[in-house]
């Protein structure tokens, strides 16, 4: 019942932001998405550090990993703050 009641609320709420400012909206779904790509790496690739220090014993890919881990931290949070910069200004420039 109150999923129901949420879900009609984002029925309306959504297009009428979507309507006013879409920059906003599409700003804040890709912020979003680059914070999710960001905690699945902190998820995923520390595990792959610790599989290939236990269980492979030349270490041959552990550089390799380690070096995208930190290029995947780097770029999501560039392109992290990139989009809040672009959100704060249109949200700014609405007001």
């Amino acid at each position: 019942m109150k999923l129901k009641k949420i879900t009609r609320n984002i029925k309306y709420f959504v297009p009428l932001i979507f309507k006013s400012s879409p920059v906003t909206i599409i700003m804040m779904v890709l912020g979003a998405l680059t914070i999710a790509v960001r905690n699945i790496s902190w998820v995923v690739i520390p595990k792959l550090i610790l599989d290939e220090l236990f269980y492979d014993e030349t270490h041959n890919n552990l550089i390799f990993i380690i070096s995208v881990f930190i290029a995947i931290n780097l770029i999501t949070s560039i392109f992290s703050n990139v989009i809040n910069s672009v959100k704060n200004y249109n949200i700014r420039k609405v007001d």
